[in-house]
């Protein structure tokens, strides 16, 4: 939740001189612009996804939000961190970059990183190493990390996979890359942090999303 403040109290203005007087008008008109400003980018984010709560966490308007609210960025080092390596680090982190890779791509820190990713509800995104390619029709890729995840997958021990033929009664072809998250392709499945956890890949926010887990015996 979003909570947006604007402080409508009136300043003492007696006894004070006329420059002071009007100083403090126009410091009182630009917070007021301020907040109009802030409660106008809300408006737009909730008239586009219908509430805030229907965000992804990892969305650069909601992140921008919540930093101009100071709800969830109370933390000096983060007040400190400009939107744009914010925006960055986030970028690195969805892509599926690594901790060593995003410090170095957004110029700051593994701790900077680190809170970012807190705040933002982020987690990284391992790099996957396997492919099996769909070699029969209504057959679907399949992307892993590792074996254990591909015998999970195919229901085939560790030394049966490197059985080709076996392979391609499955409708699959093997094959070793290196990918990172947003390098692999939508609509396919994948196997990321857990071995018996199998989920379809729709689009670069969709990293683990219980939405789109898939049913092992429904394959």
């Amino acid at each position: 939740m979003v909570e947006l403040k604007f402080a409508w109290r009136k300043e003492k203005r007696e006894g004070l001189p006329k420059e002071d007087q009007e100083d403090l008008s126009l410091d009182h008109q630009k917070r007021h612009i301020d907040f109009l400003k802030r409660l106008d980018r809300i408006i737009k984010v909730e008239k586009k996804n219908g509430s805030l709560v229907n965000v992804p966490d990892s969305n650069k308007d909601l992140v921008k939000i919540q930093r101009e609210n100071n709800v969830f960025f109370d933390d000096k080092r983060e007040s400190s961190l400009d939107l744009e390596k914010l925006d960055a680090i986030i970028d690195c982190i969805t892509k599926g970059f690594s901790l060593t890779d995003t410090t170095h791509l957004a110029h700051c820190s593994a701790t900077t990183v680190k809170h970012a990713m807190c705040n933002a509800g982020l987690s990284l995104r391992p790099p996957f190493r396997y492919r099996l390619k769909a070699i029969q029709k209504g057959k679907i890729d399949f992307y892993a990390r590792n074996t254990r995840q591909l015998s999970n997958y195919t229901d085939l021990s560790f030394h049966k996979l490197k059985n080709k033929e076996l392979l391609k009664l499955k409708g699959y072809r093997l094959s070793k890359v290196h990918k990172l998250w947003y390098q692999i392709p939508n609509n396919v499945f994948y196997s990321a942090n857990n071995s018996e956890t199998i989920y379809l890949k729709k689009g670069i926010n969709s990293f683990e999303n219980k939405e789109f887990i898939v049913q092992k015996e429904v394959r």
